[in-house]
């Protein structure tokens, strides 16, 4: 017979597993984006061109979210939407009234469940938001 009940060390459990996914997606991103950006600092302008172009058709679309378009979202922001579905990931840009980049939060989620870690800090993500936001903010 099925047990129907869930336990809270059950869900917890469930929990930290989503997000170590989340942290194996952001470090598979992580690592595909440091690739490309070595390639655009090529001495060679072709495997330059064609990192930057590469970096360009990276994901699905950069697009802004005003403020309140979710439950208890107050601030918009820019999001670089990777994938789509289950699962889905994105970077969300928060920008100041100056178009300074202020924080990167990557998020990661699936089927109800959701997890995002700040990526601010992290210098590749950095300067890849830095070249897709060129000429957007």
């Amino acid at each position: 017979m099925n047990n129907l009940t869930t336990s809270p060390t059950t869900v917890a459990d469930e929990l930290d597993s989503f997000e170590r996914v989340g942290e194996s997606h952001f470090q598979g991103r992580s690592e595909y984006l440091s690739s490309v950006l070595d390639r655009i600092e090529s001495s060679d302008p072709e495997i330059s061109e064609a990192a930057y172009e590469e970096l360009y058709n990276y994901g699905l679309c950069l697009d802004y979210v005003p403020p309140f378009t979710f439950d208890g979202q107050r601030a918009g922001y820019w999001r670089w939407q990777l994938s789509w579905g289950g699962p889905s990931d994105e970077f969300r840009i928060y920008v100041d009234d100056d178009a300074n980049i202020r924080e990167i939060i990557y998020v990661f989620q699936d089927w109800y469940q959701h997890t995002e870690q700040s990526v601010w800090h992290r210098d590749d993500i950095l300067q890849a938001v830095d070249i897709i936001m060129e000429g957007v903010i």
